[in-house]
């Protein structure tokens, strides 16, 4: 079949990977340069989204371990695998029986995906592991395994890869998509037995559908400093920030603010301040803006729900209209098992 894949993020160059091996003719749109958006502004952890299973998604969360399984057993050369530490102080408000329980069951819904153990530290032990903590009313910690990724080096490694088996065609916008499969653009108007709308933020400006988007803004701050451990701390607004050593500095995120897709994505002063805020509550040595390096932000596609955005499942949701298949939302771990989703609407 012929294929046009529309969004050339970590969705769309999946997808595309996934179906040319299956020996469908396709092309790969992208109104800029591949993976430049949202998905190269990522927090960098190939994750089964631990903090999910507080409201019960063991299903995703699990999908999610066995894709990041895929992630390190296809890149491991640009993947490490990492220890995470939480701390428990005496205000956290999450009980440190109810923190062990999660990081256990994040263990054991790896099955034989597992890295590791996940572990009750005591306080002293907590501070051996991570002297870069304030122990003022540490009471103690767990800690858990997880991955983080070079996602640069990942993402052009898959680029290269599909150089040689897609058509791709960057810095082409594309304006509209049809139900009888046109795709049409300033200088391109083709016909498709099948478009793939995998746009990522903006699949739902290219095509509107009874799914409706949350497009959610995800700062990160670049410190100068280096951690010897990732940490997460949980906020008094149930936020869970992270620290992440990575390429000898160290990355502090991300927030969650409902962002406007026409504006560019940019850090603001409130987000420095919430992020630097939450770092300095557990940091020995506190960090300012004389520490920050570098800054970036990006939107995450986020499908609606009923509840708070900060609840809501990074899922994907898969929609066909004739010639249409649409992606809505998701996340880059579990991109990896896109194309399997859109080849059952195609062939189904």
């Amino acid at each position: 079949m012929n294929i046009a894949i529309i969004g050339g993020g970590i969705n769309g160059l999946m997808a595309a990977d996934y179906l040319a091996d299956l020996g469908h003719k396709v092309s790969l749109f992208e109104k800029g340069l591949l993976c430049e958006q949202t998905s190269l502004k990522s927090s960098k952890m190939l994750h089964g989204g631990i903090r999910y299973l507080e409201d019960y998604r063991f299903n995703e969360v699990r999908e999610a371990l066995k894709c990041r399984h895929l992630w390190i057993k296809k890149f491991k050369e640009n993947i490490e695998v990492k220890r995470f530490f939480i701390p428990v102080y005496k205000n956290t408000n999450k009980s440190l029986l109810k923190l062990y329980i999660g990081v256990k069951a994040y263990q054991f819904l790896s099955g034989s995906f597992s890295l590791g153990k996940s572990m009750f530290h005591s306080k002293a032990d907590f501070i051996k592991k991570n002297p870069h903590i304030d122990h003022k009313d540490l009471v103690a910690g767990v800690s858990y395994f997880d991955a983080i990724m070079d996602d640069r080096s990942i993402v052009k490694k898959i680029i290269e890869n599909l150089r040689n088996k897609c058509d791709i065609y960057e810095n082409t916008e594309i304006f509209s998509i049809s139900k009888e499969g046109v795709v049409t653009g300033k200088e391109v108007s083709l016909n498709f037995d099948y478009i793939i709308n995998a746009c990522g933020p903006w699949s739902s400006v290219l095509r509107e559908t009874e799914i409706k988007l949350d497009h959610i803004r995800g700062s990160h701050l670049i410190l100068d400093c280096l951690i010897k451990n990732p940490i997460l701390k949980i906020n008094d607004d149930n936020r869970v920030i992270f620290l992440l050593p990575f390429e000898n500095k160290t990355i502090l995120g991300t927030t969650e603010i409902r962002h406007k897709i026409e504006n560019p994505p940019v850090c603001s002063y409130e987000e420095k301040e919430y992020l630097l805020d939450s770092a300095n509550s557990i940091l020995k040595e506190k960090i300012g803006n004389s520490n920050i390096i570098g800054d970036y932000s990006g939107v995450r596609p986020v499908v609606m729900s009923s509840g708070a955005y900060s609840k809501a499942s990074r899922d994907s949701t898969i929609i066909k209209e004739n010639k249409i298949i649409s992606i809505y939302g998701g996340k880059w771990t579990s991109s990896n098992v896109i194309g399997q989703k859109v080849n059952k609407f195609i062939t189904g």
